[in-house]
C-alpha cells in the first residue's frame, strides 16, 4: 500500500514536471510506451505507439469527464498492447490509475476502472491482477515514490525513484510512470 501522497501545489507539480522532462528521453524511452509521457508524441512513432494512440485519446476523454468517454473501444486499443508479461499499454493503464489515487481523484479513476474491466479479456492473467490492484490504488513502491516526488516537486527523490523504475520489467516501470505522467500533466492543464 502506498504511504499518504505527500503535500503538493501546482507550483511544486510544475517543478516535478520540469525535473522529469530533463530526463525523460533518448535512450530511457527508446521502447515501450514511455514516449507518450513526454506529453508530445514524436513525429517518427513507433508503430506501437501509433497503435496506442486511439487509446491514448479515450484516456484524456475520460480524465476530461467527458460524458461518453470511450464508448467505443479506444481503451480496447491498449489493452494487451505491446511487449512484456504486463503489456505496455495495461502498464500504461496502471499507471495512470494510480496516479488518479494519489491525487485523490477516485471518481474518475473509478470510470476509467469501469471502462477497462469490460475489457480485461484482451489481456493476459497476471495483467489482470496488477490492473485490479492499480484500479485500488496499489503498485510498485518505485511508481509511487516517482509519481509523490513529481507531485511535490522533489528533484533528487524523482531521480532515486526513476532508476528503480527502469528495473522494473523489461519496459514496465517506464510504460507505467508514462501512464503516471498523463494524468499528472492533465491535472496541471486542468488547473
Amino acid at each position: 500500500a502506498p504511504r499518504a501522497a505527500p503535500h503538493w501545489s501546482i507550483g511544486s507539480l510544475q517543478r516535478g514536471l520540469d525535473a522529469v522532462d530533463a530526463v525523460w528521453g533518448g535512450k530511457l524511452i527508446a521502447e515501450g510506451l514511455a514516449v507518450v509521457g513526454s506529453g508530445r508524441v514524436p513525429g517518427d512513432a513507433s508503430l506501437l505507439v501509433r497503435a496506442a494512440m486511439p487509446g491514448l485519446a479515450a484516456l484524456e476523454q475520460i480524465l476530461s469527464g467527458a460524458p461518453d468517454a470511450d464508448r467505443e473501444s479506444g481503451l480496447g486499443s491498449l489493452i494487451g498492447l505491446g511487449p512484456g508479461l504486463t503489456p505496455s499499454g495495461d502498464d500504461l493503464i496502471g499507471g495512470a490509475l494510480i496516479a488518479l489515487a494519489a491525487l485523490g481523484r477516485t471518481e474518475c479513476r473509478d470510470a476509467l476502472w469501469d471502462r477497462c474491466r469490460a475489457l480485461l479479456d484482451g489481456t493476459n492473467d497476471i495483467s489482470r491482477i496488477h490492473l485490479r490492484a492499480a484500479a485500488l490504488g496499489y503498485g510498485a513502491a518505485a511508481l509511487h515514490d516517482a509519481i509523490h516526488a513529481t507531485m511535490s516537486g522533489e528533484r533528487a527523490g524523482f531521480r532515486r525513484a526513476l532508476t528503480a523504475l527502469s528495473a522494473i520489467g523489461h519496459t514496465s516501470g517506464q510504460d507505467a510512470f508514462a501512464g503516471s505522467l498523463i494524468v499528472l500533466r492533465h491535472e496541471l492543464r486542468g488547473r
